[in-house]
């Protein structure tokens, strides 16, 4: 590995703005309406989001792996193929 690639593990990745869950993180803990169990953000048990509105959380889109290019060395794929 090149000092170029190790100074950028994850070329091409865009963060979302993570507002959204730090206000959550600041307002702590909330039971959960459904099964009252205590979580943050999501409840495990429940499958619902906690603190944070669905059109709030950032969507990935994921290419199915067929999709992706097959050249060897493509600077969009080739991490993924590691």
């Amino acid at each position: 590995m090149s000092a170029v690639e190790a100074a950028r593990p994850l070329p091409g990745l865009r963060l979302a703005p993570h507002g959204v869950l730090e206000a959550a993180q600041r307002r702590g803990r909330l039971k959960c309406s459904k099964c009252g169990g205590s979580r943050m953000f999501f409840c495990y048990t429940c499958c619902s989001l906690l603190g944070v509105e669905l059109q709030d959380v950032p969507l990935v889109a994921v290419r199915p792996a067929a999709a992706r290019c097959q050249r060897a060395l493509c600077d969009t794929c080739s991490a993924a193929a590691l």
